[in-house]
C-alpha cells in the first residue's frame, strides 16, 4: 500500500492516517462488543472502493433542510449521515438516526427507553450473564 493511501476497514468503515501499510488490527474491531467478520480483518483504501466502481453514494432530501447520505451497496457498518442546512429548521419531536433513518413519532418516548436500557446495563440488570 503506496504512503499515499489511508487504509480503511471494511468491516467498521474507520479510516487509519496515511501508512505504507495497514494496522494490524482495527482499534475499533479490537474491542470486545464489536462484531467479528469471520474471515478475519481486511482492509481496503478509498482508491480501492472507488477502482471497485460498486459503490455509489446515495444523496436524499429527507425532509425540508434535512438530507441524508448513504453508500449503497451497505459498506462496513452501513451508516447513514445526515446534513442539515440550518439546525433550527428541524422539527425536535423527532429522532435523526445514522441507522433506523427518521423515527417520526413518539420520539421522546424512544429516547427514553434508551435511556433505560443504558441505565439498566450501567447497573448489571439488563441482561443475565
Amino acid at each position: 500500500m503506496p504512503l499515499s493511501l489511508s487504509a480503511i476497514c471494511t468491516t467498521c468503515g474507520t479510516q487509519y492516517p496515511p501508512s505504507s501499510e495497514p494496522p494490524h488490527t482495527c482499534v475499533i474491531c479490537n474491542d470486545e462488543r464489536q462484531y467479528v467478520h469471520p474471515d478475519g480483518q481486511s482492509w481496503t483504501t478509498l482508491e480501492g472502493l472507488r477502482l471497485e466502481r460498486t459503490y455509489k453514494n446515495e444523496i436524499l432530501g429527507e425532509e425540508d433542510g434535512l438530507y441524508s447520505m448513504t453508500t449503497r451497496p451497505s459498506f462496513a457498518i452501513g451508516q447513514t449521515a445526515y446534513m442539515a442546512e440550518k439546525v433550527s429548521t428541524l422539527k425536535f419531536e423527532r429522532l435523526y438516526n445514522a441507522f433506523h433513518r427518521i423515527v417520526r413519532d413518539n420520539a421522546s418516548q424512544s429516547v427514553q427507553k434508551s435511556a433505560e436500557r443504558y441505565i439498566a446495563a450501567l447497573e448489571g440488570t439488563l441482561f443475565d450473564t
